[in-house]
């Protein structure tokens, strides 16, 4: 019996009846007062109710376009970077099905060099073209454009908490002329701002919505910013300026239409109710308005006072189920011509409000036709036709209701079970249905697609793109594990790399060199087994973990690698490449530590393997020499950053002559370190070892500012024209070269004129659109640019008329024999003959005797340098030995 009391069928069919006894007892006694004022009430509680509806899907519609963004960020935080990664990845994110009329595109905004250390624009955004389709756009990343750094959607996004949404004000698109909103998500590494992820969110489809409610309610529907900008209107028209590129805001539209100012006035009070700035939060709220006042271009100080106020967040107070702000009367509305209901609602999140305006006469016809009803005597008629009416209700009605009702519940906790809704005809409730099974199948499909994107975030986020093998963060992942299990000591550890992998690249191109990587890694999986692990951990560098029990079994699988790699021949548009590998072996039975001592010991036996002379496996054992003298160059390294620290390194300088003409000549400025007794050490002692772990920039920054500065005196003291300084490889990478340089004169008040910046020819052609963008960099300061050691690499004409330089240095080795040797006679003169046709001034380093000076001038040679000239002297020394000095600098040969 109680079950069925609380039965819904009985439930409604008993408050049927109850309702309609009650209904025509109530028409018996109902007076025109009484049943207007119920009237007017129940359409407040309508448009209420519908107002929350509309704003209930708004937050559907920004929920979806916040849950975009927020995606694009997760993966920049999941994914390692990559130009092809996020060029394959971001646009399906971007382009989520159904989404076409709500999203117009979006992408990810990095701050500088946080994706890539060279670039500080790289912004990676999709927009939606006429045909719906994505475009990539990199308008923002051009060198001579403003940037995104400056927009009013991206500077508020350093402020914001994760997965948090600042939604900007409504403008119009300048690409597709559709207005339309943007979400920016902050993107946080290590609690460290690094950049902003952006949707932006058509307001079209917005404008259709609204214009349907505004039927069904029989009134307008419009939607305003937390700027009081327009979103939406029914004129829409009246809402866009200039050149229809503009959405303007109440204010202005209030000064258009005066009819408008009262609601307008009412609006803005709303929103100085909505922000109110704590006590607590006054002087965060003011320092945060002036940032994005002074930081972007489109944000007013008024503006920026609101923004800073939606990121606070101090909302007055929770408004409970309801969104509703305000319920008020207007006279003589301006658009519909007469009084009119006006109900404000809050959008979450958004600080958007959303305006229902009604027309009060709607409720007086409904109340002049109940009353002409009620004045008639059809009591019983009615209840034979109630009657009739509810048997029709529980058929066509109730019955499916309970139907629907029934398969919610069965369903709410399991979507992606969730059955379709059959045998409803092709009524009301047929096409309910119907919209219904469409809504289950969409979601169902977009959990499906979300499923399938995690599991292919999973594996970007542990296999290397080129050879589908691991890629380092999953191979230390299995290291860690491997060091806690119990068959730790059964195992070896591998380390390879490739030995002529620069020849393929260089020779054939980077195409080529990437297919090599990729059948290098088939040789080696081919020569493993099943349950090993390959890992590619660099560009031409693998790493493995091999079942080995024993070091006997360790290395016969190494050689069987080596083998495999040394037998296979490499074709390429006809070419035939060999290559070979250096294998650095560690055996765990041998060693104790953690994941980083394992694989800085394997590491060490690789570059072991390499020294020996490559194509060899090494072993590493506790007791090995070799590796124990390459930690011996770790503790060089440490001597040297200790050196700097204590101010033990110092600059001598040798004289560059100019031995053709009576032009300026030029020294050289030569680092040198003292030992902790004051004993001086030369470079070659301590630069190699730090040049081989790239740890030489702090060298080359105290050599650049203390050469610029003590050179300020030495140019007063002597008749010279410039100071040579050397840059290593480290220098031509590093970010803050040219601001060292700069600042460096600057400090000094000496201009970048009389300085040259040397740079070997070894580490040009490294990387020669590098080295071509720091020459220009550099020539752009005034100073000038030599190519030290020239003539020791493999191709050096082929690449000098790709490098814009002043000065080629030619390397002493072709000059020391140059009297007896008419090889590197002819060398030197080819060398100069050359720099003289491309209007470059030669350098001879290694000069020992006069004998050579007078060779040099006849070959047409500029400038000489070396012990037949004048030997390195400290800054002191050469201040004190002035006279010898200008008599060298003034003799003629």
């Amino acid at each position: 019996m109680k079950r069925y009391l609380s039965d819904t069928s009985f439930k409604i069919s008993t408050g049927f009846l109850l309702a309609t006894f009650a209904l025509l007892s109530i028409l018996a006694f109902v007076l025109q007062g009484e049943l207007r004022q119920k009237l007017e009430s129940d359409s407040s509680k309508q448009v209420e109710a519908s107002g929350n509806a509309i704003v209930a899907e708004l937050v559907r519609q920004t929920s979806l376009v916040h849950s975009l963004a927020e995606s694009l960020a997760t993966v920049v935080n999941s994914i390692p970077f990559s130009d092809q990664t996020y060029h394959q990845l971001l646009p399906q994110l971007i382009d989520i099905n159904n989404s076409n009329s709500l999203v117009a595109g979006g992408g990810i905004w990095p701050e500088p060099k946080q994706l890539d250390p060279n670039k500080d624009r790289n912004s990676y955004f999709w927009g939606k073209n006429k045909n719906g389709s994505l475009d990539f756009f990199d308008d923002y990343n051009l060198a001579t454009g403003k940037g995104y750094r400056n927009e009013e959607w991206y500077v508020p996004a350093k402020f914001l908490a994760d997965n948090s949404c600042y939604w900007s004000r409504s403008y119009v698109d300048p690409f597709s002329k559709e207005p339309m909103v943007t979400c920016t998500i902050p993107i946080h590494k290590d609690n460290e701002y690094i950049g902003a992820s952006t949707i932006d969110m058509k307001l079209e489809g917005l404008h259709q919505f609204f214009q349907k409610q505004s039927e069904n309610l029989g009134g307008y529907v419009f939607l305003v910013d937390q700027n009081n900008k327009f979103i939406s209107f029914p004129q829409s028209d009246g809402i866009l300026i200039g050149d229809n590129s503009a959405l303007i805001n109440i204010t202005e539209f209030s000064s258009k239409e005066p009819q408008f100012e009262h609601l307008a006035k009412r609006l803005l009070e709303i929103s100085q109710e909505i922000f109110i700035t704590r006590s607590e939060y006054q002087q965060q709220h003011q320092s945060m308005a002036r940032y994005l006042s002074d930081n972007s271009y489109q944000v007013s100080p008024e503006q920026a006072n609101v923004m800073a106020s939606s990121i606070i967040n101090p909302i007055k107070e929770t408004l409970g189920n309801s969104y509703l702000l305000d319920y008020f009367q207007l006279e003589d509305d301006f658009l519909l011509q007469e009084d009119v209901n006006v109900s404000i609602f809050h959008v979450p999140d958004s600080y958007w409000k959303l305006v229902v305006v009604t027309p009060i006469s709607t409720d007086f016809i409904a109340v002049s036709k109940i009353i002409k009803q009620t004045s008639k005597q059809i009591i019983f008629p009615t209840i034979i036709t109630m009657f009739i009416f509810f048997a029709f209700i529980h058929s066509y009605f109730i019955h499916p209701l309970i139907r629907i009702s029934q398969h919610l519940r069965e369903y709410a906790n399991e979507p992606e079970n969730e059955q379709l809704l059959e045998g409803f005809g092709s009524g009301d409730f047929g096409k309910l249905a119907y919209l219904y099974n469409n809504k289950t199948t969409l979601v169902q499909q977009s959990l499906l697609e979300i499923s399938k994107s995690n599991s292919q975030l999973q594996i970007y986020a542990s296999y290397d793109d080129l050879t589908g093998t691991y890629n380092r963060r999953a191979f230390e992942n299995f290291i860690e594990k491997l060091l806690v299990s119990e068959t730790r000591n059964e195992n070896a550890i591998f380390y390879l790399d490739l030995d002529q992998f620069k020849v393929v690249n260089d020779t054939a191109g980077h195409i080529a060199g990437d297919e090599l990587l990729k059948a290098v890694s088939k040789c080696i999986a081919d020569s493993l087994r099943d349950d090993d692990i390959l890992a590619r951990i660099g560009g031409d560098e693998f790493a493995m973990i091999v079942k080995a029990p024993t070091i006997d079994t360790a290395l016969s699988i190494a050689e069987r690698i080596k083998q495999a790699i040394s037998s296979y021949r490499f074709n390429w548009q006809g070419n035939i490449f060999t290559v070979s590998s250096s294998i650095g072996i560690l055996h765990l039975s041998t060693l104790e530590g953690d994941k980083q001592k394992m694989l800085s010991c394997v590491d060490s036996a690789c570059y072991a393997a390499k020294e020996a002379g490559r194509n060899r496996n090494h072993l590493y054992l506790p007791e090995d020499h070799s590796i124990s003298e390459r930690f011996g160059e770790m503790e060089s390294l440490v001597t040297l950053r200790k050196a700097i620290d204590e101010n033990r390194l110092f600059l001598e300088y040798q004289l560059i002559k100019h031995i053709t003409g009576t032009a300026p000549c030029g020294f050289e400025a030569l680092v040198r370190m003292k030992d902790s007794e004051g004993n001086t050490i030369y470079p070659n002692k301590f630069m190699p070892a730090a040049e081989r772990y790239n740890a030489t920039w702090d060298v080359d920054r105290w050599v650049i500012e203390q050469a610029i500065a003590e050179f300020k005196t030495i140019k007063k003291t002597f008749d010279t024209g410039f100071c040579s300084i050397n840059l290593t490889a480290d220098a031509l990478n590093h970010e803050q070269l040219l601001t060292t340089i700069e600042n460096a004169l600057s400090n000094n008040d000496i201009a970048g004129s009389y300085f040259c910046f040397e740079i070997t020819e070894t580490n040009a052609i490294a990387n020669i659109d590098l080295a071509c963008e720091i020459i220009n960099s550099i020539r752009q300061l005034g100073s000038r640019v030599s190519l030290d050691d020239f003539g020791t690499g493999m191709s050096s004409y082929s690449y000098l008329k790709e490098l814009p330089v002043d000065y080629l240095k030619i390397d002493g080795a072709f000059v020391k024999n140059i009297e007896s040797d008419i090889i590197d006679h002819a060398f030197v003169k080819s060398i100069t003959d050359i720099a003289f046709a491309m209007n470059i001034q030669t350098v001879a380093e290694w000069v020992e005797n006069e004998s050579i000076v007078f060779t040099l001038k006849d070959i047409g040679v500029v400038y000489a340098q070396g012990f037949g000239i004048s030997k390195p002297m400290s800054y002191s020394n050469l201040i004190k030995n002035k006279s010898s000095i200008n008599n060298i600098i003034n003799k003629r040969f």
